[in-house]
């Protein structure tokens, strides 16, 4: 049996609420994290905008290993991941770093009955003497009309 992420949407004016599947967690799991999900077949489906989206974890990937560049564990993502020429490709030609999403371009879902959602991302650090962890928050919001094409 697939299980599969499972977003909830509640309306506090309305008190409406409603959920909504997207990505196979199977495909989340195989990956091993969301960085190397951005590169797999899976997320071409699941994100609308796969290119941007894909542009955007490169250059907060180039910021965070910045940071961790001598760590094995970095060494090995990023050896992992420049098996994948999508993401070879993007990190070898561009100079570009964020740290943050750009709330002009907000993240869009395909979910798995085929609506398109639209996601506010918000992000955090965890530090510790553990190791270094990144937390997402996706707050799901209405849905997004259909454009052709996408």
């Amino acid at each position: 049996m697939t299980t599969s992420t499972r977003l909830r949407h509640a309306d506090h004016r309305t008190g409406r609420s409603d959920s909504y599947t997207t990505l196979p967690d199977a495909t989340l799991r195989e990956a091993g994290n969301l960085v190397v999900w951005h590169f797999l077949p899976a997320a071409q489906q699941v994100l609308a905008d796969w290119d941007h989206e894909a542009t955007q974890m490169v250059c907060w990937l180039k910021a965070i290993l910045g940071q961790h560049r001598s760590a094995p564990a970095a060494r090995a993502l990023l050896t992992q991941l420049q098996s994948h020429d999508e993401f070879y490709t993007r990190w070898t030609d561009s100079l570009q770093i964020t740290y943050r999403r750009d709330p002009g371009h907000p993240l869009v879902v395909r979910t798995a009955d085929g609506q398109r959602r639209e996601v506010s991302v918000e992000t955090s650090t965890v530090t510790d003497t553990h190791g270094y962890i990144r937390l997402l928050l996706g707050v799901p919001k209405h849905p997004v009309p259909a454009q052709p094409g996408k």
